[in-house]
């Protein structure tokens, strides 16, 4: 989540369950700490995330709420580092923030399954997949941060490149829906396909 403070909700494997080999999806690491982490734009998202929270909760009795105060990005790279799967809420802010693109990069980088959410919603930005493809062709996704936004990414050896290249890999996954365009019915039917896609370890 892209943001300097508040709440930050991650859905934490509370369980101990028995040793398991290494997973087989993302890059073949063992299971990690945390079930689930969102990573989402806070201008943009909120509401989204936090009823994908309460559906998790309800989805996953072994998992239980985890309510992170920091405004410390390198703590947030730490957690994203220790979740098993990282839920992507595209929104039109999502890759004009330095937090979230930071967050991507080490949730592809530490093998996460990661499961990219399309949010659409009345008087928000939606993400548009053609115009940052072509913006990442041309070059024009430098503009996407300020000077500030990009040091911030320095520090962690993030590159314009790797920028481009983790937003084309999520781009590059089938995204799923979320509209609250929709009717609840057609909500919750979405929200329990996002929650289809989470990878539980020994599940």
């Amino acid at each position: 989540m892209a943001r300097s403070g508040g709440h930050r909700d991650i859905v934490q494997y509370l369980t101990n369950p028995p040793a398991l080999p290494a997973r087989t999806s993302g890059m073949g690491h063992p299971p990690k700490r945390y079930l689930l982490f969102f990573s989402y734009a806070q201008k943009d998202t909120v509401t989204e995330t936090s009823r994908l929270n309460e559906a998790a909760t309800q989805r996953f009795p072994q998992a239980e709420f985890f309510h992170e105060k920091t405004s410390k990005l390198s703590e947030l790279v730490g957690h994203v580092q220790e979740a098993n799967n990282v839920v992507v809420l595209l929104s039109g802010n999502y890759p004009k923030r330095a937090f979230t693109l930071v967050e991507l990069h080490f949730a592809l980088k530490s093998g996460a399954r990661v499961c990219g959410v399309k949010v659409t919603r009345p008087g928000m930005e939606p993400f548009d997949f053609e115009a940052v493809r072509a913006d990442i062709k041309s070059g024009k996704i430098k503009d996407y941060l300020s000077e500030d936004g990009w040091d911030t990414l320095g520090e962690y050896g993030i590159t314009v490149e790797e920028v481009s290249k983790d937003l084309e890999t999520v781009m590059n996954t089938a995204a799923s829906p979320l509209s609250f365009k929709s009717s609840s019915r057609v909500q919750n039917a979405q929200i329990e396909d996002i929650l289809d896609r989470i990878y539980v370890p020994g599940g």
